[in-house]
């Protein structure tokens, strides 16, 4: 051939190939593909005539052109078989499916038609081919052997086909499932497969950051509510997270309430700024106590707020770092800070109220009166810390700790003993105020009971120990009014 028209060929199969919309590397497949089909098909003669029939068998004798020829035609399957299969991935499923096992049955049917037809045929190709399998006329059984053979490959070549066709199937189905599960972590999807795999993988990608976007939109706004609506919360409701919220939601339970009073000793001219500022810098210090111990805020009350706990020992470890620490804050401020803490316990409906654009979560119950009124007799009193009996009795066998009897409280049936707990006094006014209990108990019982010289005399004996006891000395003063009116 020319060298022109060699020229000419060429320029003609890579204009052609540059104007099919494939990738780059298909394009250079089809070039490799053609240029290798003409020589292929040119010294296909040289290779078969290489091959040489004879009564045993074949035997082979290749020319330099027929071994040229044959490395030109396995190149050229080479390449085909990399076309087919680039252009299977390019179809939809079922005509994937189709042109795969096309050419493969036609195949099998014309295997299956020679073996049946061999020990007919009478040419030297069909001698030698019958001579190399063992078939004859007289020997059927190795037809039908070969016949078995040739179909179980076609069998397992159809089922390997089926396979590498829907493999992108059972990816998709792994990953569906992932997805209404919700446990998918990566960002992005391979599915494989044809140019219909293409799509469905780019819409479980596109459903993918969907969902990614979503959950963690709504990880946003519950770490917004969460600001608002505290975890605690949710598990005092019996729920898991605070999408389970919602409008009319109660429970009726037993409940730990903490009420927690600032007492400022600030310039009373600081502006409202200050103010402000204040009880801001006084919050960040006690909610996250609050939330260590189990406990969440129920409400802010201006200066203090209302905890709710659902264990006792909790409600009181918690109140009593509370002013540990702010007496510790102290030390550092120009600013002191004094606190006074009431506990009580019983039953509460604690639920969701308000509208339907807007809820608020509250506690219902007597148990919270009690615990205000409490309050009020903290700051009558002087004492920091008090509780209830019924604080007390909930708190468990094997909780050691020093306090003291200093009245009682009715609520609507019966009188509630209060106690004052002495762990947040320092060291050793903690131990003579424990070394005093019993003086102090009876005084405080006298003067309930109208004696009020007998609780005078022993209010004024614990005094003379513990000059700075705020608690007798208010009793005290009190015991000694009554004496003078009688």
């Amino acid at each position: 051939m020319p060298k022109q028209k060699v020229y000419t060929v060429l320029h003609t199969i890579i204009n052609f190939a540059k104007h099919i919309d494939v990738k780059l590397s298909t394009k250079i497949f089809i070039v490799l593909f053609v240029l290798t089909l003409v020589p292929a098909i040119w010294l296909g003669r040289y290779f078969l005539a290489g091959i040489v029939p004879s009564e045993s068998g074949f035997k082979f004798s290749f020319s330099p052109l027929g071994i040229t020829g044959i490395c030109f035609i396995v190149l050229n399957i080479i390449f085909g078989s990399i076309l087919y299969f680039r252009f299977l991935r390019s179809l939809a499923l079922p005509k994937a499916l189709f042109f795969s096992i096309a050419p493969l049955t036609v195949l099998y049917g014309v295997l299956i038609f020679l073996i049946a037809d061999l020990s007919q045929m009478q040419n030297k190709t069909a001698t030698s081919v019958r001579a190399l399998l063992n078939i004859n006329p007289q020997n059927q059984y190795n037809t039908i052997l070969w016949a078995v053979l040739i179909s179980v490959v076609y069998i397992s070549a159809l089922f390997l086909i089926f396979l590498l066709v829907t493999k992108p199937v059972s990816r998709m189905e792994k990953i569906i499932n992932r997805l209404s599960d919700g446990k998918v972590n990566q960002s992005h999807f391979k599915l494989g497969g044809g140019k219909q795999f293409k799509q469905l993988e780019h819409s479980l990608n596109k459903i993918n950051y969907n969902y990614h976007s979503k959950d963690q939109s709504l990880k946003d706004s519950q770490g917004e509510i969460g600001k608002l609506l505290p975890k605690q919360m949710c598990r005092f409701l019996g729920k898991d997270n605070l999408s389970q919220l919602g409008l009319g939601l109660q429970v009726k339970k037993q409940a730990n309430l903490l009420y927690c009073d600032l007492k400022s000793k600030a310039d009373g001219n600081a502006n409202l700024e200050d103010s402000f500022a204040f009880i801001s810098s006084y919050m960040n210090t006690v909610s996250p106590i609050i939330q260590r111990y189990g406990g969440f805020i129920d409400k802010y009350l201006g200066d203090g707020v209302l905890a709710v706990f659902e264990r006792a020992d909790n409600a009181l470890n918690c109140a009593q770092n509370i002013i540990k620490t702010l007496q510790s804050k102290n030390k550092q401020s120009k600013t002191p800070v004094d606190v006074g803490i009431s506990l009580h316990s019983g039953e509460v409906v604690f639920g969701i109220v308000g509208d339907e654009k807007t809820f608020t979560p509250t506690i219902v119950s007597d148990v919270l009166a009690f615990v205000e009124k409490e309050n009020k007799i903290n700051d009558l009193v002087g004492s920091r810390l008090i509780f209830s009996k019924n604080i007390l009795s909930d708190l468990p066998s094997s909780y050691k700790f020093l306090y003291r009897y200093i009245g009682s409280m009715s609520d609507k049936t019966s009188n509630i003993k209060i106690f004052e707990s002495l762990e947040v006094y320092p060291k050793d006014k903690q131990q003579k105020l424990a070394s005093l209990k019993g003086v102090f108990e009876q005084g405080i019982r006298a003067y309930q009971d109208g004696r009020f010289l007998d609780a005078k005399n022993n209010l004024a004996e614990v005094l003379r120990v513990v000059s700075d006891d705020e608690v007798s000395y208010v009793y005290f003063n009190r015991a000694s009014e009554k004496c003078e009116t009688k």
